[in-house]
């Protein structure tokens, strides 16, 4: 049997407390920077274990005409047309998804930060739907905190599936060679039940309400 403390925050902060020892495990989303950590020596290995997928949500009037676009598109045509974009600003991994959709569009983070319609929160998700629907802008969001904050805010879906989108979390267990006492039998048992066809049932299963839309599905790619 293991007991599960949980600590709660955007992926920059997670990977630090792993850095630092402070945890036996780490569920990040970020693909980039969890690879980096492992190569790093500071994590031994990395399991993907499940996804959802990024939705950029808008207004309802949606003034930049990106429902429908390609992610990539519909961030270009928002920066074209000067419309309200709220960005986590975070470090997290939404807030790098965001800043790799908008290279790709062929936008520098570093202009962006000079305009006045870019915003940056430098908050968590939630916050951060607020904010962006307080304002009226467009903003990226995992669809898990999406379908948790759905009844608070007006904004709707416009760009939900398309490449760049998929979301997927990964598991990561921490270097015992690096730092004493994590608990990587506790931790190792924690990655076979959510890898088990069991843990898979569960993550399939976990909704907001009876009926509801699964936040998560179990990642069954390579």
């Amino acid at each position: 049997q293991v007991e599960l403390r949980v600590i709660c925050g955007g992926t920059g902060f997670v990977l630090e407390l792993g850095k630092r020892g402070e945890v036996d495990l780490l569920a990040v989303h970020d693909p980039r920077r969890e690879e980096e950590f492992v190569r790093s020596g500071y994590g031994f290995r990395r399991v993907p274990f499940a996804f959802n997928y990024f939705v950029i949500l808008g207004p309802q009037g949606d003034p930049g005409g990106i429902k429908g676009l390609g992610p990539v598109e519909a961030m270009r045509r928002i920066a074209s047309k000067g419309l309200t974009f709220v960005s986590r600003g975070d470090g997290s991994g939404t807030h790098s998804r965001e800043l790799a959709l908008w290279k790709e569009a062929g936008l520098d983070p570093r202009w962006l930060r000079q305009q006045k319609w870019y915003v940056e929160a430098g908050l968590g998700m939630g916050q951060t739907l607020i904010l962006a629907d307080q304002k009226g802008g467009y903003v990226l969001s995992d669809r898990a905190t999406y379908l948790t904050f759905r009844d608070k805010i007006r904004l709707v879906p416009l760009v939900d599936r398309g490449e760049g989108l998929l979301n997927v979390y990964s598991l990561i267990l921490i270097n015992p060679k690096r730092h004493e006492g994590v608990n990587s039998v506790g931790a190792e048992a924690l990655v076979r039940f959510l890898t088990s066809v069991e843990g898979k049932r569960f993550i399939k299963g976990f909704k907001l309400k009876e009926g509801g839309e699964p936040l998560l599905m179990p990642y069954e790619g390579k």
